[in-house]
C-alpha cells in the first residue's frame, strides 16, 4: 500500500494523482515477465555511472541513473534475507482508513491491497485484487472481476462482500470520522454506488465521468469484513486496531504482515503465508527500526543498520566518496513531484494600490522570471541535487509534463530591457526603477521560517532583483501566520513556497480553481463568521471577481474539461495547455524540482528506483543477493 498524498502546500495541503483508462490485467503475462528478469545475474551491481533512459508505450521515462555501484566489501557468506528500513517516530494507528501521517502508514505498508494498484515506473493503472475490469460506453460505469484465489493473512478468502463492506460500510460511512478517502472519491459532493454482482464481481457507478476514478479507488483498502463488522455496528470501528492490538489481529490481504511492534524500538512485518502471488515476497523480513533524528539514520545507514536513507544536498559529498567502503549505491532517480516557485499577490484587495500595478503586470513577472539564476540557487543552495523547472507539471511526470513551455533563461540585460520598455524607470538614479514616477518598485519577500533552503533561495532571489533595480527586503514568518495572510487574500507582497505533487494534474484543482482555497495568488477573501462583516465581505467579493482575469477563467475551464476526459492522449492535450497558459502569465516563476537521491545497500537484485519508490516492486521481483 502506497500513501495517499493530498495536493497543498509543501507546508500546507495537496491533491492526488489519477490517471484514466481501462485496463484489463493477465496473471500468466505477469509472471512470464517475472521469470524473465530471474533470468538477469546481478552485474547491475557492478556498473559505473550510467544513465538509462527508457521508452514504454511510446512514452519517455527517467529511470534512473546509477552513481556508483560495486560490490564493495560484501559480508562473507552474503546477505542476511532482510530488508531494515527506519521511521522518525512510532505509528498512531494501526487502522489504515483513519491514519493521516506516514509513521502510522510505515507499520501497515504491504500489509492491504486496494482494487487497482500503480506501476510506479509508468505511473499507469494496473490490476491487483481485481485481475480486470471495464468501463461502461457512459464513463461512468466501472464493473470489477475480483482475483478468486485471494486471501487475508488469516487464511480467509476475500470476496465481494468484503470490498462492498470496505466501501459502504467502512469508507462511505459518515458515522466513522477522519476518513480522507471519503472525501476523495466524492464527486460534486456525491459519492459513488457501490454494488455486488456476484461472488467476485463488483459494480461501481460515479456519479459522473471522472477520469481520476481509477486511480483513486485504488487507494480504498480492502478489509476483512468477518473481522471489523462487529466493530462497525457498534460504531467503535474508529479506536479498532489500535497501536496495543495485537499485531496477529491487523489482517490484510498484502505481502507482508505485521508480527512484532515495540514501542520506540522496531515493527517487524513477515510474508504472508496466504499471498496470492505464489512465489513473492522473497525478502523475508521487513524490519523498521525508530529512529527519531534523521542525522542518527544517516549514521545508521553508515555503520550498515538500515539499507535505505534519503540523502539530502548536504550529505551527498560525503556519501559518495564511501560507496564502494560501505556498501552502497546513490540513485539519481531525478526531479521530485514537488514544486518551489516564487509567487505574487495579484488581489486587488489587501495590498497598495501602486503593488496591483506592478503584481498584475505580465510583463513584470516575466521580466522577473528573466532576473532569476536558478542555477546558481541549484549549485548553492541544493548542493547540485536539483533542476531547473519550467512547467507547471515536473519532468518526473512524463504523463503530463509539457516539455515545449515558455521558459526564462537567466538573462539580467533582457530583464532590464523589459523593464524599460513597461515603463519601469530609475527617474532619481538612485538605482530603484518607479512605477509610475516618484513611486519606488519596492516589496518584502517571504517565505516560511525555519526552511534554511527556501530562506537561502530567498538571499540570492533578493539580490538578483537589485541587479535590476527592485527594492526587495526579506521577511519569514512562522508557517501558521504565513497561512493566515495567504486566507486573508492580501497582506503579503511575494513569496516562496512549494506544492507537494503527483502523477495526476485534478489533484491540484484547488489551486487552479478561482475559488479553490489554494488559488493563492489572487484568493477570494474567506468569508467571516461576524454576520455584521457579511456586507463588506459580499463586497469585496465582488471587487475581487471583477480583478479575475481572462487566463484564470480558461485554466478552471481546462480543468474542468480535462477530468471528464476519459482518452488519455486527450487528457495530455488539455493539460498541456494549461502549462503553456501558466507559462505564460506566469502566477507562479517555479525555480527547482529537487532532486531525488536514495542511498540503497548493494544487496538488492531487481532494484529500480523511482522518484515515487525505491522498493516499489517489493512484492514482484525485488530479492536479496544471496
Amino acid at each position: 500500500m502506497k500513501n495517499l498524498i493530498y495536493f497543498i502546500f509543501s507546508f500546507g495541503i495537496a491533491g492526488t494523482a489519477i490517471c484514466s483508462g481501462c485496463i484489463g490485467g493477465d496473471p500468466e503475462e505477469e509472471d512470464n515477465s517475472i521469470r524473465d528478469i530471474e533470468k538477469e545475474d546481478d552485474s547491475a551491481a557492478e556498473k559505473k555511472t550510467e544513465e538509462i533512459f527508457i521508452t514504454i508505450n511510446g512514452i519517455g521515462y527517467y529511470d534512473w541513473t546509477v552513481y556508483t555501484m560495486g560490490k564493495g566489501n560484501r559480508p562473507e557468506g552474503g546477505y542476511a534475507n532482510e530488508m531494515v528500513l527506519s521511521s522518525i517516530s512510532d505509528p498512531k494507528t494501526l487502522n489504515p482508513v483513519i491514519a493521516n501521517e506516514t509513521s502510522s502508514s510505515v507499520a501497515f505498508a504491504w500489509v492491504f491491497e486496494g482494487l487497482t494498484d500503480v506501476d510506479t515506473v509508468t505511473q499507469q493503472v494496473v490490476p491487483s485484487l481485481a485481475k480486470s475490469w471495464e468501463v461502461g460506453e457512459d464513463g461512468q460505469t466501472y464493473t470489477f472481476y475480483l482475483r478468486e484465489d485471494v486471501k487475508f493473512n488469516d487464511g480467509r478468502p476475500m470476496t465481494a462482500d468484503d470490498v462492498i463492506f470496505s466501501f459502504n460500510d467502512v469508507t462511505f460511512n459518515e458515522e466513522i470520522a477522519g476518513v480522507g478517502m471519503r472525501d476523495l472519491l466524492k464527486i460534486k459532493g456525491k459519492l459513488p454506488k457501490v454494488e455486488k454482482i456476484d461472488d467476485y464481481t463488483v459494480r461501481i457507478t460515479t456519479p459522473t465521468k471522472y477520469a481520476p476514478f481509477l486511480r483513486h479507488v485504488g487507494w480504498v483498502v480492502i478489509l476483512p469484513k468477518h473481522a471489523l463488522q462487529a466493530a462497525v455496528d457498534a460504531n467503535r470501528f474508529g479506536s479498532t486496531w489500535t497501536v496495543s492490538t495485537d499485531p496477529e489481529e491487523i489482517i490484510g490481504t498484502g505481502p507482508y504482515r505485521l508480527t512484532i511492534y515495540e514501542n520506540g524500538q522496531r515493527l517487524v512485518q513477515e510474508p504472508n503465508p496466504y499471498y496470492w502471488r505464489k512465489r513473492f515476497p522473497r525478502i523475508k523480513t521487513r524490519t523498521t527500526l525508530i529512529v527519531p533524528n534523521i542525522d542518527t539514520s544517516a549514521l545508521k545507514f553508515k555503520s550498515r543498520e538500515l539499507d535505505l536513507f534519503g540523502t539530502r544536498g548536504e550529505d551527498y559529498n560525503t556519501f559518495k566518496d564511501e560507496t564502494l567502503e560501505n556498501d552502497f549505491s546513490l540513485y539519481d532517480c531525478g526531479p521530485a513531484s514537488g514544486t518551489l516557485f516564487l509567487t505574487f499577490n495579484q488581489n486587488v484587495l489587501g495590498i497598495p494600490e501602486r503593488m496591483h500595478v506592478w503584481f498584475r503586470d505580465k510583463k513584470f513577472r516575466q521580466a522577473v522570471a528573466h532576473a532569476l539564476n536558478v542555477d546558481r540557487i541549484i549549485e548553492e543552495v541544493y548542493r547540485g541535487m536539483g533542476e531547473r523547472l519550467f512547467a507547471a507539471v515536473p519532468q518526473s511526470n512524463p504523463l503530463f509534463h509539457n516539455p515545449n513551455v515558455k521558459k526564462y533563461e537567466y538573462d539580467l540585460d533582457k530583464a532590464r530591457e523589459m523593464l524599460e520598455e513597461a515603463g519601469y524607470i530609475d527617474y532619481d538614479g538612485d538605482g530603484i526603477r518607479e512605477k509610475p514616477k516618484g513611486t519606488p518598485v519596492k516589496f518584502i519577500l517571504t517565505t516560511n521560517s525555519g526552511n534554511n533552503i527556501r530562506g537561502q533561495s530567498c538571499q540570492i532571489i533578493i539580490g538578483n532583483l537589485k541587479q535590476i533595480g527592485l527594492d526587495v527586503s526579506y521577511t519569514p514568518l512562522a508557517f501558521n501566520n504565513l497561512v493566515a495572510k495567504l486566507n486573508m487574500a492580501g497582506d503579503w507582497h511575494a513569496m516562496i513556497l512549494g506544492l507537494t505533487g503527483g502523477v495526476e494534474p485534478h489533484g491540484g484543482f484547488n489551486v487552479w480553481k478561482v475559488e479553490g482555497r489554494t488559488h493563492m495568488y489572487n484568493q477570494k477573501p474567506l468569508k467571516p463568521n461576524d454576520e455584521e462583516q457579511v456586507k463588506r465581505w459580499e463586497k469585496d467579493c465582488e471587487l475581487w471577481k471583477n480583478g479575475l482575469r481572462d487566463w484564470e477563467h480558461k485554466i478552471q475551464e481546462i480543468f474542468e474539461h480535462g477530468v471528464e476526459e476519459l482518452d488519455q492522449k486527450k487528457r495530455k492535450a488539455i493539460y498541456d495547455e494549461w502549462q503553456e497558459i501558466v507559462a505564460e502569465e506566469l502566477p507562479y516563476i517555479y525555480l527547482v524540482a529537487q532532486k531525488t537521491v536514495p542511498a540503497v545497500r548493494n544487496k538488492f537484485r531487481n532494484l529500480k528506483p523511482t522518484v515515487y519508490g525505491t522498493f516499489h516492486n517489493l512484492h514482484t521481483e525485488l530479492e536479496i543477493i544471496p
